[in-house]
């Protein structure tokens, strides 16, 4: 995050918390996001990688799960990059500069940053595409908005669909209730939120926006889960962000060979519960009735005193009633639709 875009949010009442999961920005002093109003939400958790160049679209198709043909300007793609066997590094979102036809941003989670560019540059050999961190240049915001033409831009209707208003992106992300994610310069992105100014809003805290963000099943964690699940044990093919038709990429057989034998036997749940104490990511979750099964929490977030968790688990203990954190003391967990 560059210094002019936190300084303006400072100014704006932003109060940077750090917690064991990153940087987070509060707004202590903001009223509660009500449904009747705009919501502005500062996004922490992910950082902004440029591949640009002339080869960037073919390179991005040897590397990622979707299919870089269905990138446009006006369509988005989640999508994970895998090691050789097939195991998820990192997922990501990926967008298309408008204005230039070889540029493709990809929003990643910041713990994995440097270890996506130094992973990808392994493939680049004497392909013309360049990898840079933009995140210094571009700032991200999430929205949420009881209508949206109270707002005087664009936007967009369906998951992952993309629409441009100058030098502003913005992307329908999934979810019952519309959420849009909004990429620009400095400039135009606190012209935004001066804009928002002549509409009821409030700005609400960017664990709020981690929080709406796992519980709609974006699969966004942290360095210590990285290369361990496969795409479909994320849902990701869900996300269709799993290409079985295009050509091969790093990990393809046997990201494909689950897809052609059977669905996976694991998947991703989001459960909920009271925050545990000594709650983190890839703590075992179970259930006493079932000793035989078992999961791990992929990733989580708490606001206030609820906590929402992503489980990749055995699709059996989606209909458990015991399930359980197995950290002491054990708190017990309940399973709810993705939101």
């Amino acid at each position: 995050m560059n210094k002019d875009w936190l300084d303006y949010l400072q100014s704006q009442g932003a109060q940077p918390i750090h917690t064991d999961i990153g940087a987070t920005l509060d707004f202590p002093d903001s009223d509660a996001c009500d449904s009747d109003k705009t919501c502005l939400y500062p996004v922490t958790h992910l950082d902004i990688i440029e591949a640009k160049g002339a080869d960037a679209a073919t390179f991005l198709q040897g590397q990622l799960t979707c299919d870089t043909n269905d990138i446009t300007p006006s369509q988005s793609r989640f999508a994970a990059f895998c090691n050789p066997k097939g195991r998820v590094i990192s997922p990501m979102l990926i967008l298309r500069a408008a204005d230039q036809d070889n540029t493709f941003y990809l929003l990643v989670p910041t713990t994995l940053t440097e270890k996506i560019i130094q992973r990808l540059s392994l493939y680049i050999l004497r392909a013309d595409v360049s990898l840079t961190l933009r995140s210094d240049a571009y700032c991200l915001t999430g929205l949420t908005l009881p209508e949206p033409s109270m707002l005087p831009i664009p936007l967009p209707d369906k998951r992952f669909e993309t629409s441009c208003h100058n030098t502003l992106s913005v992307i329908r992300l999934p979810g019952h209730n519309p959420r849009y994610l909004i990429i620009g310069n400095t400039h135009a992105s606190i012209d935004f939120w001066k804009r928002c100014s002549n509409t009821p809003h409030t700005r609400a805290s960017s664990a709020l926006w981690r929080y709406l963000d796992l519980s709609a099943g974006l699969p966004w964690f942290e360095a210590d889960q990285s290369e361990q699940y496969i795409p479909q044990m994320l849902n990701i093919d869900k996300l269709d962000g799993i290409s079985f038709n295009k050509g091969c990429y790093t990990g393809q057989e046997i990201v494909a060979r689950t897809h052609y034998l059977g669905k996976s036997k694991r998947e991703m749940f989001l459960a909920e519960c009271h925050k545990p104490a000594n709650l983190k990511a890839g703590l075992t979750v179970g259930d006493k009735n079932k000793p035989d099964m078992s999961g791990k929490v992929l990733a989580w977030q708490s606001v206030n005193d609820k906590t929402r968790l992503l489980l990749v688990m055995p699709s059996e203990l989606n209909q458990s009633d015991t399930l359980v954190l197995e950290a002491p003391p054990s708190e017990k967990l309940t399973i709810i639709p993705f939101e």
